[in-house]
């Protein structure tokens, strides 16, 4: 979970994905170094186990609906 969010009874987890193009850059002083992240099948696994996470985080809180 990258965010999470409570509002009221209601929680809320977030999960950030971003894939990069290779970029070496400085903006606003600060250094960015960021890696090729290709179109890969492993990409796809990778977001089931992120979503298999957040269920589990979700579970023990099921008692609360989602909207």
């Amino acid at each position: 979970m990258d965010i999470p969010v409570k509002d009221g009874d209601l929680t809320c987890a977030i999960k950030l994905k971003y894939k990069t193009k290779k970029l070496d850059t400085v903006f606003g002083g600060e250094e960015f170094h960021l890696r090729n992240h290709d179109v890969q099948d492993i990409g796809r696994y990778d977001f089931i186990k992120d979503i298999v996470r957040l269920e589990r985080f979700v579970a023990p809180n099921s008692a609360h609906s989602f909207r």
